[in-house]
């Protein structure tokens, strides 16, 4: 299990540093610390991705929880822009956090693929065509998608990682120093 370093001995760290005098309270120390302590391992997942190798993530709503205990449930995101590349949702957006009275922003891109309908599993829409009900023929082809929003959604939370990733939660996980 990793070792998770506790608000008083970051905040001994900070201290020890000889360029680096930051007067915090105990609460803005513990936010501070929930942004830069180790991913536990048992929220790194895998997965395969290009050329077959595997990449470690961490699932959006772990993210989205050290967002809420860091800021206390002040953050907020929002999205400026959207574009559907071929069989990409791609959103463009930003992420607000108070921490200590103090706003911070941070803005990148989050994607996701487009899932679509299986043939395969249409066995019971191409029985129904084949028996002459037309109508469900033309609402259900093996273009159509299963659910955009699933899609738009999913690129919202890429987004949303994407940005706290730049603030340091799961960075050991993201940057490879997660891997033993």
């Amino acid at each position: 299990m990793s070792e998770v370093l506790s608000s008083d001995d970051m905040y001994l760290a900070m201290c020890d540093s000889d360029s680096l005098s930051i007067a915090m309270s105990k609460g803005d120390q513990q936010s501070i610390l929930l942004y830069f302590q180790q991913t536990q391992k048992e929220f790194i997942k895998k997965r395969k991705g290009r050329g077959g190798r595997e990449y470690s993530y961490v699932e959006g709503w772990y993210v989205k929880q050290v967002l809420n205990l860091a800021t206390k449930f002040q953050w907020s995101s929002f999205i400026d822009n959207t574009l559907r590349d071929g069989d990409y949702i791609i959103v463009w957006g930003r992420v607000e956090i108070t921490i200590a009275g103090q706003k911070y922003t941070q803005s990148d891109f989050g994607r996701n693929e487009i899932k679509y309908l299986s043939c395969d599993k249409m066995k019971a829409v191409k029985d129904a065509c084949t028996k002459g009900d037309r109508s469900i023929c033309k609402k259900h082809t093996c273009e159509q998608p299963v659910d955009i929003g699933d899609a738009y959604k999913s690129a919202r939370t890429d987004m949303i990682k994407r940005c706290a990733n730049s603030w340091g939660i799961a960075m050991d996980v993201y940057s490879g120093r997660d891997t033993e």
